[in-house]
């Protein structure tokens, strides 16, 4: 497979499993990009698995991604801590959180 990457950042713009060598470069080219900025490279599952690790903007959107689960948890947890607590107040929970038989 081969990568297109931006040096500078190494963020990759582009992935193609099948491409001929260049293809990837005129694709950024045609695109804005300038020939000097960016590179291709041919890599194997775990090269590309490599480049991802050093792209900043998936460090990035995994990181966001990561805060935005820990989040998700905190809120998951206090409504379902509201809802005992109401449901408590409400006789359909006992103090123990069970169901009154």
């Amino acid at each position: 497979m081969r990568i297109c990457i931006v040096k500078a950042t190494k963020h990759i713009l582009e992935m193609q499993s099948d491409a001929t060598e260049g293809t990837l470069i005129q694709n950024a080219v045609n695109v804005g990009y300038s020939p000097a900025d960016i590179e291709e490279l041919e890599v194997d599952e775990a090269g590309y698995e490599a480049a991802k690790a050093q792209d900043t903007i998936e460090i990035a959107a995994k990181a966001a991604q990561e805060d935005q689960a820990a989040v998700d948890g905190l809120v998951n947890q206090k409504m379902k801590d509201l809802a005992i607590t109401e449901l408590k107040k409400e006789g359909k929970l006992d103090a123990d959180g069970k169901i009154p038989k």
